[in-house]
């Protein structure tokens, strides 16, 4: 999530642990990253996932050159992320019924994902 819009949403199979972290953010967000912060001005805000505090992904972080941020938990009603699931859950709470699992469910999500837009995410940031 940037200010630029929310990314893609990709479903993930079973756990991750910091293997499968660092080899998301190196598939998925180092795209991301490159298409939103062409100029590297970007900053991860680890929000206290374990994988995030591995050794592994702070030493891949940090071979990146990727800007860190610690998120307080103190903070949580600060958190964009908190904002944009919240969008989310409302849109997909009229459509309980009505999507199986599955597919269904990861196409409908990152529709809506996909909705929100840049306008959404800057109006949480303003909010």
């Amino acid at each position: 999530i940037t200010i630029h819009g929310v990314g893609v949403l990709l479903p993930i199979e079973g756990g991750v642990d910091s293997k499968k972290c660092c080899r998301m953010l190196r598939d998925d967000l180092l795209p991301v990253l490159d298409w939103f912060c062409p100029d590297g001005d970007c900053v991860f805000v680890r929000d206290g996932a374990p994988v995030h505090a591995s050794v592994e992904a702070r030493r891949w972080m940090g071979d990146c050159h990727i800007s860190v941020s610690e998120w307080s938990p103190q903070s949580p009603d600060l958190n964009i992320a908190e904002g944009i699931w919240r969008m989310v859950r409302v849109g997909l709470a009229g459509d309980v019924g009505s999507i199986a699992a599955g597919s269904g469910l990861v196409r409908r999500l990152q529709s809506l994902w996909r909705g929100i837009g840049v306008e959404g995410v800057r109006e949480l940031c303003c909010s």
